[in-house]
């Protein structure tokens, strides 16, 4: 009887399915996987835009830097450039950091202070009047200052649309005239 059951249950789920297949579609019901980036592309090429993402950048890096030497764990600061800066800026400070783990053993290499705070030493970091400087498809500059301590530095960076974002290509400190990604391949020429 068991069996009997099971097969006209069978029987009833065939033929309802062979009905159902026989009708017309009327509506079809996408489901839409394609993840939408946070803002319009058109959206994230405003100098507006360009503004915030620059202190949002800003506000997480010395978050975290601010958070590190409250603790006094600065070796443990999470590094922000993976992040933050284009396939070309990690292309070059992976480049000078590989010579100098092989060649500076006893010395400190290219990168004496933080292209992040412009300093050696950093407290009570911040970033104030930062402004577009210029701006189009693919590149753009930013001015800003970086307040570390009681120091003021004018800052400009340059930037890259790449990744559906805009990311550091270069860090120049305005007041010392020192461009750290033009000093990193002066630095590698010959090496």
């Amino acid at each position: 009887m068991k069996s009997f059951c099971v097969a006209i249950l069978a029987l009833m789920t065939l033929v309802a399915c062979k009905k159902e297949s026989q009708q017309p579609l009327t509506s079809v019901s996408v489901v839409n996987t394609r993840v939408e980036p946070s803002a319009p592309a058109t959206e994230k090429k405003t100098p507006s835009y360009l503004e915030q993402r620059v202190n949002t950048i800003y506000s997480k890096v010395f978050a975290e830097y601010n958070q590190a030497n409250e603790m006094e764990e600065i070796g443990n600061i999470p590094e922000p450039d993976s992040l933050y800066c284009s396939k070309d800026w990690n292309h070059w400070v992976n480049k000078v950091r590989e010579y100098d783990s092989e060649n500076n053993t006893d010395d400190i290499g290219f990168f004496e202070a933080d292209y992040w705070v412009m300093g050696q030493d950093f407290g009570n970091l911040s970033v104030s009047d930062v402004k577009t400087v210029s701006l189009n498809d693919r590149i753009a500059v930013v001015e800003l200052k970086i307040h570390n301590f009681d120091d003021v530095t004018p800052i400009r960076l340059d930037m890259v649309y790449e990744k559906d974002e805009w990311m550091i290509d270069d860090f120049i400190d305005l007041d010392h005239n020192s461009d750290w990604k033009k000093e990193m391949k002066e630095y590698m020429r010959g090496k």
